[in-house]
């Protein structure tokens, strides 16, 4: 879990860069956004956690990324002839 904790910092980080690399806001709005931004991550984080929503959402990612991998995707690839079944 502490794992995703990090992760979150680092998007939250990697959006901010964004932020004023191509919008370029000023130092009082960076601090507030990244404040927000890191307030709305652990809520979230602690919500899912909480009420073990945490499981069933990596349930439900897990089985539709193997849906798309295996099964969408091979679809696309046959009916665009760059594959044969």
């Amino acid at each position: 879990m502490e794992l995703l904790l990090i992760l979150g910092g680092v998007a939250v980080s990697l959006i901010m860069e964004l932020v004023k690399k191509y919008i370029g806001v000023s130092r009082i709005i960076t601090l507030a956004t990244v404040l927000v931004l890191s307030l709305i991550g652990g809520v979230g984080f602690w919500a899912l956690k909480q009420y073990n929503l945490w499981e069933s959402f990596l349930q439900i990612a897990s089985s539709a990324a193997l849906v798309y991998a295996f099964i969408i995707k091979n679809i696309e690839e046959v009916m665009a002839g760059n594959r044969i079944l």
